[in-house]
């Protein structure tokens, strides 16, 4: 069964040819896609999302926020070598929380345990045989597979690991060896690309309290439905104890929702708060909000990039989910 934290998630819709729909829109008889870029309206709950699934016959996809959900999701294609697809299946068996047939019934889904949420990105192996997603969609079967099965699979479509002393030959050697032991899922990462997120350089202090000589009525609105907002993952259940990814994930919810306030005016009631924001005046706003609902703590009084932790946080959360 698919894992009560990707369930309890507000982070499901429906695909169509791969193309992941607004929940939104469809609801109302309407087609666009979705987009993380606009907000949280895009998608909705598990269960809203299976009745949707099964009126249209379009497959369920999670916007896998790996801010949120602290799992990343390891998408094996069918053409992955056998050698490869089973050193990943034994050297990150302690790392899966989930594993799945994809739509073809030949590749395979493994959700995998992620430490670092806020550090993560999507990383392709240079073939394409598998890829690391991270802030990115997958579309889930709900087609669970034990690891025996996906292990012992013979799939006609399988490539060969090459050995022709070519790049992927030596980068396929590589994964193998490296393989040969339990890894970690930031191990494993590791070995593909890294994995940082590259944030461009802050706009500096002075730009950002510049941004305050343009708020009006409208943003004490908003910086207040900010703070009234309900964030229901804590500390200790959701984050392993890890206040910076708890901050990180606070942060997200709120820009989510700031987006949607000031952009999407899904309700009526609504239509006041539209404004376009600036980078620095939306940044400024989750920054505020943040000061203002979480308690206080030794890392706030430090500098990051020159800004103060919490204001570091609200730009580099805009920055992985808005540029």
């Amino acid at each position: 069964m698919i894992p009560q934290r990707l369930r309890d998630a507000p982070l499901w819709c429906v695909s169509k040819d791969k193309e992941p729909l607004d929940m939104w829109a469809l609801a109302r008889g309407r087609v666009w896609g979705a987009s993380n870029k606009r907000s949280h309206s895009s998608y909705t709950d598990y269960k809203t999302a299976s009745e949707a699934s099964v009126k249209t016959g379009y497959p369920m996809t999670l916007y896998v926020d790996t801010s949120q959900l602290a799992v990343c999701v390891l998408d094996i294609e069918k053409t992955c070598p056998a050698a490869l697809r089973r050193a990943m299946l034994l050297s990150l068996h302690d790392e899966v929380i989930y594993l799945e047939t994809s739509l073809s019934g030949k590749g395979f889904h493994l959700v995998l345990k992620l430490p670092a949420p806020e550090e993560m990105r999507v990383m392709k192996f240079p073939s394409r045989w598998f890829e690391v997603l991270a802030s990115h969609h997958c579309t889930f079967t709900g087609n669970e597979i034990t690891f025996d099965k996906a292990y012992s699979m013979e799939i006609p479509e399988n490539a060969q690991v090459p050995d022709d002393g070519s790049d992927i030959a030596k980068r396929s050697a590589e994964l193998l060896e490296a393989m040969s032991k339990p890894l970690t899922t930031k191990d494993f990462c590791a070995m593909m690309d890294n994995g940082n997120i590259k944030v461009a350089e802050s706009l500096g202090i002075d730009t950002y309290r510049a941004a305050l000589s343009n708020f009006d009525g409208r943003h004490a609105d908003l910086f207040n439905s900010l703070c009234d907002m309900l964030y229901t993952k804590t500390v200790d259940g959701d984050f392993h104890g890890d206040w910076s990814s708890y901050e990180f994930g606070y942060a997200s919810k709120m820009h989510y929702q700031l987006q949607r306030m000031a952009q999407d005016m899904i309700d009526e009631d609504c239509k006041h708060y539209q404004l376009n924001l600036t980078k620095e005046e939306a940044v400024m706003l989750v920054y505020m909000a943040l000061k203002q609902v979480l308690p206080s703590r030794e890392k706030h009084k430090t500098v990051r990039n020159g800004l103060p932790w919490l204001l570091y946080t609200s730009e580099r959360v805009y920055a992985k989910t808005f540029e």
